[in-house]
């Protein structure tokens, strides 16, 4: 790992245990084993290395998710694709995910907050754009598109969670059929 994956990994590492807002520059460096010039070489400031550790650390999951997207079915296999993916994310950097989650509950002018705002929206636009392109399936889907990609994300975001704070290393597997159950959970209350 060379240094600047360290000054990333470390910075996850640190904000997601302390926060942003508590970390010092030199609580960075030193975890990371190098030097403060070498942090603003790479990053700038440590607004820098926040956005570039967000950016990152995102983009993987961000993909998977777009890849559960594309592929072709139904309303409910998008949904049961779109949940696998937010899962199988969680399952491979449960840090990143758990701190991408405790961002988005950041105070509204806070350094995080404004980091992780850009990627809530353009997740928010992806799901919202299932719901849409589903709309003739269901006339009650018409207009709520919103509403459906608050409830489904919000959903995954904190069946996860709960699973993450309350079970154990070997109880945070999700399985196939808990997928099926989630998805299931959150239609039913658009096909009543």
């Amino acid at each position: 790992m060379n240094n600047r994956e360290k000054l990333v990994q470390c910075a996850v590492e640190l904000f997601y245990k302390k926060g942003y807002d508590a970390v010092g520059v030199q609580e960075i460096v030193d975890a990371a084993g190098v030097t403060k010039p070498t942090l603003y070489h790479y990053f700038g400031s440590k607004y820098g290395l926040l956005e570039q550790a967000v950016h990152e650390k995102y983009q993987l999951f961000h993909q998977d998710v777009r890849d559960a997207m594309s592929e072709s079915g139904d309303l409910v296999q998008t949904l049961q694709n779109v949940a696998r993916a937010y899962i199988n994310g969680f399952r491979r950097d449960e840090q990143s995910y758990m701190w991408f989650i405790s961002m988005m509950y950041a105070g509204e002018e806070s350094a995080s907050h404004t980091v992780i705002r850009p990627v809530v929206r353009e997740q928010f636009r992806e799901i919202r754009d299932i719901f849409l392109q589903h709309e003739k399936l269901l006339g009650n889907m018409r207009g709520r598109q919103d509403q459906y990609a608050l409830g489904f994300i919000g959903l995954l975001h904190h069946y996860i969670y709960y699973r993450y704070l309350h079970k154990g290393e070997e109880d945070r597997q999700i399985s196939e059929s808990e997928i099926y159950e989630i998805v299931h959970q959150f239609l039913y209350g658009i096909f009543v």
